[in-house]
C-alpha cells in the first residue's frame, strides 16, 4: 500500500483525483466504490461533510475522503488498524480513534457515516446499525456496502474453502490462484494488507437485500440508493480497475437485481425523509 500522500477533490475524466490516495483502487470494486462515494460528496452535499469511516481498517477509504477535503473521523476496534491509520496519516483532517464498537468514543453527529465492508463480520450487525443511526445529523447520509451472502463471490469462496478442507486440493487451488495473480488478480495478502490490520477476517452474516433493508429499517433508516458493485469477473483480473474486463463486469452488475451481485453500495438517510430512487429489485 503507498503512503497516504495528499490528493485532489478535482474530478479529471469521470474520475476524482483523490481515489489515487491509496492503492484501494487497484482492488477488486474499489474504484467504483470510490466514485460512487466521491460522487455522494460532491454531488449531495453543498460543503464538504463532516464524515465517520466506522471499520476504517487501515485507511482504505479515509485517506480518498481526507484527500477530497472532507474532515474524517476513522474508527476501529483493531489497534493495530489505528496504529497503522495514525502511522501513514498526513492529512490535518483526519483522525482516526480506538472503539469499544459502540462508537461512545466519539463525539457529536456526522453528515455522512461510511461503514465498508464491516456488518457481514459481526454476530449481532444490529448493534452497531443502531449506533450509526444515532451518530448520524438529521439530514446526514449513512454508506454501507456489504457482500451479497449469496452473490457469486461469496459461493465461490465457500466452494473453495469447501474444495480445500474435504477433497485436499489446496496445491491445485493455490497453483490456480498464482497463475491469476500472475495475470493481474491482486494477492490475498495484498487485499487483506490493503483493507485492514486485523486477523479477524471471517464472515458471519450472509445478507440477502431483504434482510438489508429489513435490518436498516427497524433502526429508523430509509434506503434511498442502492447500486450493485460487481457480478465476479474483476475478482479476477484487476487493473487498477480501467480493464475492459473490469468495466463490463461493472456495467453488467449495474443492469442485473440486486440478487445477482457479488455485493452492493447502500445510501440512508433516516426515516421522513426523501423515498428510494434507485432499488434494482
Amino acid at each position: 500500500m503507498r503512503g497516504a500522500g495528499r490528493g485532489s477533490g478535482v474530478v479529471k475524466d469521470g474520475w476524482p483525483i483523490a481515489v489515487n490516495a491509496t492503492d484501494y483502487f487497484r482492488f477488486p470494486g474499489g474504484r467504483k466504490k470510490l466514485d460512487v462515494l466521491a460522487r455522494l460528496v460532491l454531488d449531495e452535499f453543498p460543503t464538504r461533510p463532516r464524515v465517520l469511516d466506522v471499520g476504517c481498517g487501515n485507511g482504505a477509504i479515509a485517506f480518498p475522503l481526507a484527500a477530497l477535503g472532507c474532515e474524517v473521523v476513522g474508527v476501529d476496534v483493531d489497534r493495530a488498524s489505528i496504529d497503522w491509520c495514525n502511522r501513514h496519516n498526513s492529512y490535518a483532517c483526519a483522525r482516526f480513534v480506538l472503539t469499544s464498537g459502540t462508537l461512545r468514543e466519539v463525539e457529536d453527529s456526522f453528515d455522512l457515516i461510511v461503514c465498508s465492508e464491516v456488518l457481514e463480520h459481526l454476530s449481532e450487525p444490529r448493534l452497531l446499525v443502531a449506533a450509526m443511526s444515532d451518530k448520524l445529523a438529521p439530514t446526514g447520509r449513512l454508506f454501507v456496502t456489504v457482500p451479497n451472502g449469496y452473490g457469486l463471490r461469496e459461493i465461490g469462496g465457500r466452494c473453495e474453502r469447501f474444495l480445500r478442507e474435504r477433497w485436499g486440493l489446496d496445491a491445485i487451488l493455490r497453483a490456480l490462484r498464482d497463475r491469476l495473480e500472475r495475470l493481474g488478480m491482486p494477492s490475498a495478502r495484498a487485499k487483506y494488507e490493503m483493507h485492514t490490520s486485523n486477523p479477524e477476517q471471517g464472515h458471519v452474516q450472509k445478507f440477502t437485500h431483504n434482510q438489508m433493508i429489513r435490518l436498516l429499517e427497524t433502526e429508523h433508516l430509509r434506503v434511498v440508493d442502492w447500486r450493485n458493485s460487481f457480478v465476479i469477473l474483476s475478482v479476477f483480473y484487476c487493473r487498477s480497475g480501467l480493464s475492459a474486463v473490469e468495466k463490463f463486469d461493472s456495467w453488467l452488475a449495474d443492469h442485473l437485481p440486486a440478487s445477482f451481485a457479488s455485493g452492493w453500495y447502500i445510501c440512508c438517510r433516516r426515516c421522513g425523509g426523501a423515498g428510494p430512487t434507485n432499488l434494482p429489485f
